[in-house]
C-alpha cells in the first residue's frame, strides 16, 4: 500500500502549543520531526562546532568542550552580522539532519516540521538549506 506523504508545517511563538500539537498529532500515528532537536544534534556536530569557534571564538565552549548556547545568544543576539554568519553554519547543518529523517521516515502516511527556534514564521524553514516543502503551515497563537 502507497501512502501520501502529508508535509505540516506547526509554527507559533514560545508556549504556544507546538509540542502539544505535535503530541495530539503523533498519538494518531503521525511521524514527528523536531527542529528545536535537530539543532541540538547540529551542535554535537564536530563541523559545526569548529566553523562557529572560529566565528565566535572559544568563549563559546563549556568546559567540556561542548557549546554553551548562553554564550552563543549573548554573542550573536546583540549582532546581526554574526547572527546570520551562525544561521549560514547552523541551519545547513540543520536542514542535512531533516533530509536524512524525511528519506528514513520514506513511506509513512504523515510528517510534521518544527519550526526552529520557535519564530513565527515559515522563513525559518526556508534558511534551512533549501525549503522545506509542507501541504500545509499551522501557526498556533494564544492570547496574551
Amino acid at each position: 500500500m502507497t501512502h501520501t506523504i502529508r508535509n505540516i508545517g506547526i509554527l507559533g511563538a514560545v508556549g504556544s502549543g507546538k509540542s502539544t500539537v505535535a503530541g495530539m498529532l503523533r498519538e494518531l500515528g503521525a511521524s514527528v520531526h523536531d527542529a528545536d532537536a535537530a539543532v541540538r544534534d547540529a551542535w554535537t556536530r564536530p563541523e559545526t562546532l569548529q566553523e562557529a569557534v572560529a566565528l565566535l571564538g572559544p568563549g563559546i565552549l563549556g568546559p567540556e568542550g561542548a557549546v554553551d548556547r548562553d554564550k552563543v545568544a549573548s554573542k550573536v543576539f546583540s549582532d546581526p552580522t554574526a547572527l546570520k554568519r551562525l544561521e549560514a553554519i547552523l541551519h545547513p547543518q540543520v536542514a542535512r539532519i531533516r533530509d536524512a529523517w524525511m528519506e528514513a521516515e520514506r513511506g509513512r502516511s504523515s510528517r510534521i516540521a518544527m519550526s526552529p527556534k520557535n519564530r513565527p514564521s515559515a522563513k525559518v524553514m526556508k534558511r534551512c538549506g533549501r525549503p522545506l516543502s509542507v501541504k500545509l503551515a499551522m501557526t498556533l497563537t494564544m492570547p496574551e
